[in-house]
């Protein structure tokens, strides 16, 4: 359970991911730092949903990366979708594939398990640029409240995407592991990859230190500098 976004510029890609893997019933079974990079290539996969399903992918990835060209792994890494990974089916799962190509420069790719998503057959790999991401869908007024849409045009999501975040994660999503039932599934942290032709870095951007593993997420929770808690009241679905 997670949510992703990665936008592309001219000399990079940057990835957000949060920390927090939720468990069928709400509370925080894991908070770690998410995706995988590759250490030959220039390329960076985040996905969501089914854990052992995107354990899998990420280790396919890194081991196709071998190769040490980004254009061949990707190649290798849609046959594989078409050819091998259908088995996956039942497991839900999407993600991004992030990458810098010898030929094309910022690429982002986007896949999916699933049957259920408009526009995208599973196990196909779609470039999808300049930016894409999943998680909660706040309504329209929480975004513009605070300068949503706009500012991914006018900032990096280095810039702006805790503040994205933030929003995101006081709206409930679809658990896609368990039946669809609704969670608070985004908490832990927020990190950023940025993906360069030099390579893959990850680094904290924030933190949410009222989540811990074992509880829920509560976004209307308000930590103090002291690291007392209190709830304020808000209410958030």
């Amino acid at each position: 359970m997670t949510a992703f976004i990665a936008a592309a510029y001219e000399d990079r890609i940057e990835l957000l991911t949060d920390g927090a893997t939720v468990r069928d019933d709400g509370t925080i079974a894991i908070l770690e730092t998410k995706g995988w990079r590759s250490p030959t290539v220039p390329l960076a996969f985040a996905g969501r949903g089914n854990v052992g399903a995107l354990m899998h992918i990420g280790a396919i990835l890194l081991k196709l990366s071998d190769c040490a060209s980004v254009n061949e792994t990707l190649e290798a890494f849609t046959d594989e979708l078409a050819d091998r990974l259908p088995r996956l089916r039942g497991a839900e799962i999407d993600g991004v594939v992030c990458a810098i190509s010898e030929t094309a420069g910022p690429l982002i790719f986007y896949f999916t398990t699933s049957d259920t998503v408009p526009g995208a057959e599973p196990f196909v790999l779609y470039e999808t640029m300049p930016i894409h991401g999943a998680g909660s869908e706040p309504p329209a007024d929480a975004l513009a409240a605070c300068g949503f849409p706009g500012r991914l045009a006018a900032e990096p999501l280095s810039a702006c995407g805790v503040d994205l975040f933030e929003i995101m994660r006081r709206h409930k999503m679809r658990h896609l592991s368990a039946g669809g039932h609704l969670v608070y599934g985004i908490g832990g942290h927020v990190d950023l990859t940025t993906v360069t032709a030099d390579g893959c870095t990850t680094t904290r951007l924030h933190e949410w230190p009222e989540d811990v593993v074992g509880a829920t997420i509560r976004p209307s929770l308000v930590t103090h500098d002291d690291g007392s808690t209190f709830d304020d009241g808000s209410g958030y679905e």
